[in-house]
């Protein structure tokens, strides 16, 4: 006999061992592709987080300047107003020193027996004016006014208004001390009052959320369009995959079928050597011929087998 009994024999196991290796071959890049796939869905998946945290970073330092700057305003009012409120405080301490020395004033008029409509009262009324005209006063001295202050100088005043110009001039540094205060006041006052209209007109904190929504807008309308892009590429991509693997399907169909064929024309070969053997020959191995006829069955089952595959392969593919 000139049969080569490896060849016969594992015909089956080889056509085993191809199907193996395809099926391996088959999930190894499916399982590649599946790593690829999530690699790139967490990388697009991170960007879209990147790109929401840039934007509502963007949008809160927007509202953190304008509050910050907002707040800076409030507390310059706040010190404002104290400023105010220790100056009025200020204001009373000293009207309390005035009204104490116009008593003392009244008290040594007394002590004297001066009377408002004595000479010595008069003439130190007249000092008095010129005091205030000095000080920038609206009143104005007549010649005659003048004339008089200058014979009481030359002349000399009296202890009583001596004592009593003492007074005044105490008495007029707290005035000024008093009006001077008061100024103050009207000025931080009417800075407040002008920051109050700024802030209302300008409204930093109502344009800063409207300039942080208009950030937030933008980004949620960039993400959508980064996404609808994705969506695209991802689809196309889909696409050119199951191009690929349909022509990849039709190569293996092809090379199951050239492999069948020609497992065909051996089992023919094998077929047509076992008729033309002698009888004799044949009765001595009839076991091993019985073993041939097994192992060429499988193939045959084998065969079968693989041709269904095929046949679901392109069921599958015109699905």
């Amino acid at each position: 006999m000139r049969i080569s009994n490896h060849q016969n024999l594992f015909i089956g196991e080889t056509i085993k061992q191809e199907n193996q290796v395809r099926e391996e071959q088959y999930k190894k890049e499916e399982r590649t592709d599946f790593f690829a796939g999530n690699l790139n869905q967490d990388l697009f998946e991170n960007k879209l987080l990147q790109k929401k945290k840039e934007a509502q970073e963007k949008a809160m330092k927007v509202v953190s300047d304008a509050f910050a700057g907002d707040q800076e305003i409030d507390n310059e009012l706040l010190e404002r107003r104290d400023k105010i409120a220790a100056l009025e405080q200020e204001n009373k301490k000293l009207q309390s020193l005035i009204n104490d020395i116009s008593k003392q004033q009244d008290e040594l008029m007394k002590q004297y027996g001066i009377t408002a409509d004595s000479q010595e009262q008069k003439d130190l009324e007249l000092l008095r004016k010129k005091d205030r005209c000095l000080r920038g006063g609206r009143e104005e001295l007549t010649k005659e006014e003048y004339e008089r202050i200058s014979r009481l100088e030359s002349e000399g005043l009296t202890e009583y208004q001596k004592r009593q110009r003492e007074w005044d001039a105490q008495k007029n540094h707290f005035q000024s001390d008093l009006d001077k205060n008061k100024e103050e006041i009207l000025v931080e006052n009417a800075i407040i009052r002008g920051t109050k209209l700024e802030r209302l007109k300008h409204a930093p904190m109502v344009k800063a959320q409207k300039e942080a929504e208009a950030i937030l807008d933008a980004s949620s309308k960039e993400i959508i369009g980064m996404i609808m892009e994705e969506v695209k590429d991802t689809i196309d991509e889909e696409s050119k995959e199951e191009r690929e693997k349909a022509e990849k399907l039709e190569e293996i169909q092809e090379e199951k079928e050239e492999f069948i064929e020609s497992q065909k024309e051996k089992t023919e070969e094998t077929e047509e050597l076992l008729e033309n053997m002698p009888m004799k020959e044949l009765v001595h191995m009839g076991q091993l011929k019985d073993e041939i006829k097994q192992e060429i069955k499988n193939i045959v089952n084998e065969m079968k087998l693989v041709a269904e595959d095929i046949k679901g392969a392109k069921v599958d593919e015109s699905v």
